[in-house]
């Protein structure tokens, strides 16, 4: 698995619980179980790769963010690169907003 991971401190588990779903779908993802892993997807991959992020609660009140894309009928990429840039900028911009929010 080829994923990015960005840490993030909050204060309240129940309102960085809320922000993030909230920023997540309004951005248009969904909640899916995929290959036994609950996950958030954008997309269905047919014009643009599908973009992944999933969230993790640690110790600490820090949040994990994993950020990657999946281009149809390839391996997930993580958000380096220039390969599927505009998909990965999207979902880079996605988590910052979410890290934003929940500061």
């Amino acid at each position: 698995m080829s994923r990015s991971c960005y840490s993030f401190f909050y204060t309240s588990f129940d309102q960085a619980k809320r922000i993030i779903e909230t920023e997540l779908k309004s951005d248009g993802y969904k909640n899916v179980n995929e290959n036994g892993e609950n996950v958030w997807k954008n997309g269905m991959g047919f014009l643009t790769a599908m973009k992944y992020i999933k969230i993790e609660f640690v110790e600490n009140q820090k949040v994990n963010i994993y950020g990657w894309v999946r281009p149809m009928a390839s391996p997930e990429q993580n958000l380096d690169g220039i390969v599927g840039a505009l998909p990965k900028k999207q979902v880079l911009k996605t988590i910052n907003k979410i890290g934003n929010a929940i500061r």
